[in-house]
């Protein structure tokens, strides 16, 4: 996360002496409604049963780098990357009561955490419907490799991972400014419901 910052500093004190034709473009983006907060159960996790069972669910939204090249004044090809990530604490409790008389009734209580990492890499293609000198509006679409890793402690530790294959859809997505500037997406997938970010292009 210190790097995706990083990298928004850098570029903003970077000198915008480009040539008219900017044929490459970089995004750095952040959504804070990621798909795995939108509905928790998009990415195939397990879902876990019990009594009286309390959770606690921390999202720390979706991280995302787009690179494009264009290959004419409206389409573009290029490869993203995002990160997402989910923690979810959850408390079990059960009771038991015994028939004999005078005993208490016992109580077993059972504590687990459980981190989701979701990585996606792939390759888009996009299409910019309004291109002016610092304005662009367009839709892209995207496949991706989601590489799956589920991390949980508590009574039993396990760790496992999984490959799926995922996508993404830009409905609207626009850049506002010449050679850097503002940029966002709305649309569903692997890059969130709603993300907003830097690009600079060259």
């Amino acid at each position: 996360m210190k790097v995706f910052f990083i990298l928004i500093i850098l570029f903003s004190f970077i000198n915008n002496h480009h040539s008219i034709a900017q044929t490459n473009e970089l995004k750095l983006m952040y959504s804070p409604f990621p798909l795995s907060k939108i509905d928790s159960n998009i990415y195939g996790s397990g879902v876990q049963v019990g009594t009286n069972i309390s959770s606690e669910t921390k999202h720390l939204g979706a991280f995302i780098v787009d690179y494009n090249h264009y290959l004419n004044t409206r389409f573009k090809v290029g490869i993203n990357c995002s990160y997402d990530y989910r923690k979810t604490d959850n408390h079990n409790s059960n009771s038991y009561v015994d028939n004999w008389p005078n005993i208490d009734p016992i109580i077993n209580e059972t504590n687990e955490h459980t981190a989701y990492h979701w990585f996606f890499i792939g390759p888009q293609f996009g299409c910019d419907y309004i291109r002016k000198d610092k304005f662009k509006l367009g839709s892209l679409v995207s496949v991706s490799l989601a590489f799956i890793k589920e991390e949980t402690e508590g009574s039993v530790n396990m760790e496992r991972t999984c490959t799926k294959a995922f996508f993404h859809i830009e409905a609207l997505s626009f850049t506002w400014g010449k050679t850097n500037g503002l940029t966002g997406q709305l649309g569903y997938g692997h890059k969130g419901v709603l993300s907003i970010g830097y690009f600079f292009s060259w």
